[in-house]
């Protein structure tokens, strides 16, 4: 779950073989899938942010908003690998 959860990428995705599953945008089709993969697991997802130290939080909502940079200034994702 916390893999999915830095990642942006659902576990199908994560677990494959094929490693550019995890590189460039994904659709809209994807990003509809993870929203409601979100919303499925929301409880799950708490219990394990809960349990996050405060500063790991703040390393991933730092991720999050480089993230948000990144395709708002149409950089591709995951620029440092």
């Amino acid at each position: 779950l916390l893999s999915a959860i830095l990642t942006m990428r659902t576990w199908d995705d994560i677990t494959s073989d094929d490693m550019s599953r995890l590189q460039g945008k994904y659709s809209d089709g994807e990003s509809e899938m993870l929203k409601s993969y979100a919303r499925k697991y929301f409880k799950e997802i708490v219990g394990l942010l809960t349990n996050v130290p405060s500063e790991m939080l703040l390393l991933l909502k730092t991720n999050d908003c480089l993230r948000h940079l990144d395709r708002k200034l149409g950089a591709p994702i995951n620029t440092a690998t």
